[in-house]
């Protein structure tokens, strides 16, 4: 098993699916926890809602029995006054009888009627009646004063039904003496609908009146009410008691008995039912009508009172609902996000293996429970790897890296990593003991062998060479970064001979550590520096070959510490490339540039352009020209004074930006050249696609072109000869003797830089040589 898939493996894992469990038990026991929550919530409103319900039906029943008895007192008090203006004995005039009825029509009375003790009567509607069978309405001759709803019977046997009645007795004497009669009167049609049934909350809640024995006053033919079949016209009297015990089902602890006793006993009662084929619940209240020996019945059809409050509940309740399975889709979208990103984090996406941030995780921990000595980190940086990227692409370039991984990996053991640690990296944790650098150079000849294993069938060979670094763990506190600035400071070194062509290895030393201090000590220097303005700016001239003239020059950084010396630019530029500081120093060597401009145009010198080298980081952000556009603006320069260097090794890194910022370069009215022209294994294409002003020469170029017509003078003339055809200056660096300023000479070539003219010098010198009318020969 290889290390990646070995117990490291399983090991980085576990913490993750243990918190992904965690997650998801997290998760169920929320949603069942707020489930509960919200049917406890929902049982207790519930109860809650139905003792507010009865408490209010209770209340509205007694408010409308209170009405009610208030009303039967005005209707009864004027018919005594009505009795008391006429004839006790019921003998009227037909005038009499008329004014009577008029009167009866003003009080919205049907009628009035002056009944005899054998059950006739004299109406004042002049329509002859027996009210013998009624005996609710005969019991006013037992001196109390009745009200009632019984039938009546005309002298041709019309049944009249349902007429509600207010009899008082007749009394001799002024209202003394004896019941000689009875003065009754049923309402109008008009004030019927009051006494019958009355509803509320939208027809939800209806009363009508009962007699304590349970026989209803008022029929009705709402159901609701009472659950009858009959017709309202039907001379059946129904029992509101009866009727309860034959159709409903009982939910309350108040039985039907209960209400028999409270309507006897004049006490308030609440029952709660069902009606037949029905699940709502209704609630009934029976209320005393004060001073008449009724009750009202008055039922809530379907909780109407605390509907409103019931839907409010149930919404709530489905909002709670609707929160949890919320819940439960963010949670788990969270969950898949999160093991995703942990994909994308702990995963290279070209190799398959492990990215940096899960191997410097594993690195650390492997290394913190180990002993010193017992693991060696190896960084492995393929030669040249650009040479693959320019010839097949970086398409067929990540397959070469993800081949080289997985030919790495067969010679992984368990409790080792691996990771592509950059563009052509490989970062190795290695078991190891003491002095074992033969041991690591074996291991490192079958890997280098098994990446070149493909080689065997190619008639042409394509190798893949490696520099190796390696840092054998001493300190077992350092971080990872610690420990791969060491691998890298071994991989920098002078080579161990190893007897393979195919890579070079440095070991790390402890006096190494003296290389590591003193960039510490820089980058603990370089705010301070720039603040001080340490960073002094040289002026390299670029010649007229054919002219020896001064016609540019190139700005180049020197840094000038008061405890160092003077720091060679090599020493910190790469470092400052690293850690990010090279922007900032950039745009300090450009304002310096734009200043010096700025003196001589004021001076009335006749200024020459300036290069600045832009280092390849810039191009990691797209709006990099910003600032350097507001410093030239700021010093009023000719944006054509002002010239940006590029390597060209830049377009490696950045294939699409370097394109793009040339444009940008272009566009403020800077011209752009490109740096190293030739040191890369694709010069002829960027000379083609990239839309560059000037291109500069390596060095190199002049160093291998030692005779005339040799290979390195044919390649310089060709490409001179080129991008003067496409329109590009071309500049070589390098110059040192005579014998190639000649060469450069009969080659054409447009400008020259190097010792032979002058090597980097300060502003005050090259102002000499400038305006000094200094000419080169």
């Amino acid at each position: 098993m290889t290390g990646e898939k070995g117990a490291a493996h399983r090991i980085s894992y576990r913490h993750h699916k243990i918190l992904v469990k965690i997650a998801y038990l997290v998760l169920i026991i929320v949603a069942g926890f707020t489930v509960v929550i919200n049917l406890v919530l929902l049982h207790e409103t519930h109860q809650t809602i139905i003792a507010k319900t009865d408490r209010h039906i209770s209340e509205l029943s007694a408010s409308v029995s209170n009405s009610l008895a208030q009303r039967f007192q005005r209707t009864l008090r004027i018919l005594e006054s009505v009795e008391l203006s006429y004839d006790q004995d019921g003998i009227l005039s037909s005038t009499e009888l008329e004014r009577l009825h008029e009167r009866a029509d003003l009080l919205q009375f049907e009628y009035f009627a002056f009944i005899s003790p054998d059950g006739s009567a004299v109406c004042s509607d002049g329509v002859s009646r027996t009210f013998s069978q009624q005996a609710g309405i005969m019991k006013a001759f037992e001196g109390q004063a009745v009200i009632d709803v019984e039938s009546s019977k005309t002298e041709t046997d019309e049944q009249i039904l349902n007429m509600p009645f207010f009899a008082i007795p007749i009394r001799s004497h002024g209202g003394t003496g004896e019941i000689t009669g009875i003065f009754a009167a049923p309402v109008s049609p008009e004030q019927e609908d009051f006494y019958l049934v009355q509803s509320y909350y939208g027809g939800n809640v209806f009363f009508n009146l009962v007699k304590p024995d349970g026989t209803e006053i008022f029929m009705t033919t709402h159901s609701h009410v009472l659950p009858v079949d009959e017709p309202q016209n039907s001379d059946k009297q129904h029992n509101l008691f009866d009727t309860l015990d034959a159709n409903v089902e009982i939910i309350s602890d108040t039985s039907v008995d209960d209400l028999r006793e409270a309507a006897v006993s004049g006490r308030n009662a609440t029952i709660r039912f069902h009606l037949p084929n029905s699940s709502s619940t209704q609630t009934g209240q029976l209320s005393p009508i004060s001073g008449t020996g009724l009750c009202v019945w008055m039922v809530d059809t379907d909780d109407a009172v605390s509907e409103g409050i019931n839907q409010i509940l149930h919404i709530a309740f489905r909002i709670n609902g609707l929160g949890v399975v919320c819940f439960c889709l963010i949670i788990t979208i969270l969950l898949f996000l999160y093991r995703k990103n942990t994909h994308i984090l702990m995963v290279d996406p070209v190799t398959g293996g492990y990215s940096l941030s899960r191997f410097n995780q594993e690195a650390e921990r492997l290394v913190r429970h180990s002993n010193p000595g017992e693991y060696t980190l190896i960084i492995m940086n393929i030669v040249h790897f650009k040479y693959f990227n320019d010839t097949y692409g970086f398409d067929e370039s990540n397959r070469i890296l993800k081949y080289v991984h997985t030919a790495i990996q067969k010679y992984m053991e368990d409790g080792e990593i691996l990771v592509r640690s950059g563009a052509d990296d490989f970062n190795l944790l290695i078991r190891t003991s003491r002095n074992s650098n033969e041991v690591i150079i074996q291991k490192l000849e079958l890997m280098v062998d098994e990446v070149n294993r493909f080689n065997k069938e190619l008639p042409k060979k394509e190798w893949i060479m490696f520099r190796v670094g390696v840092y054998q763990i001493t300190d077992t506190s350092l971080s990872v970064i610690h420990m791969s600035d060491r691998a890298n400071i071994a991989r920098k070194k002078p080579k161990i001979p190893v007897g393979n062509i195919l890579y070079s290895c440095g070991f790390y030393e402890e006096e190494d550590l003296a290389q590591l201090q003193k960039e510490n000590i820089l980058v603990n220097k370089m705010n301070d520096a720039l603040e001080n303005h340490d960073f002094k700016m040289y002026l390299q001239p670029k010649v007229d070959i054919s002219t020896g003239k001064i016609v540019a020059a190139e700005a180049l950084v020197r840094w000038q510490n008061p405890d160092m010396g003077l720091v060679r630019p090599d020493e910190f530029i790469p470092l400052f490339e690293h850690n990010g500081f090279i922007r900032k120093l950039d745009l300090y060597m450009f304002e310096q540039v734009c200043a010096c401009l700025r003196r001589w145009l004021d001076e009335g010198l006749q200024p020459v352009q300036i290069s600045i080298n832009l280092s390849r980081v810039h191009l990691a952000n797209k709006d990099f020209l910003k600032p350097f556009i507001a410093v030239q603006e700021k010093y009023r320069i000719p944006p054509e004074l002002l010239e940006f260097e590029l390597l060209e090794s830049a377009l490696q890194e950045f294939p699409e930006a370097l394109p793009e910022a040339i444009c940008q370069i272009h566009l403020a009215g800077y011209t752009c050249s490109l740096d190293d022209f030739g040191s890369g294994y694709s010069s002829l294409n960027n000379l083609e696609s990239l839309d560059i002003d000037v291109v500069k020469l390596d060095r190199e170029f002049l160093n291998t072109a030692h005779t005339e017509g040799d290979r390195g003078h044919i390649v310089i003339e060709e490409l001179i000869h080129m991008a003067r055809r496409l329109g590009i200056t071309v500049c070589c660096e390098g110059v040192e003797t005579v014998e190639q300023l000649a060469f450069l000479q009969k080659c054409h070539c447009d400008k020259g830089q190097g010792y032979l003219f002058s090597k980097p010098v300060e502003v005050s010198v090259f102002e000499e040589m400038l305006f000094g009318n200094s000419q080169i020969k």
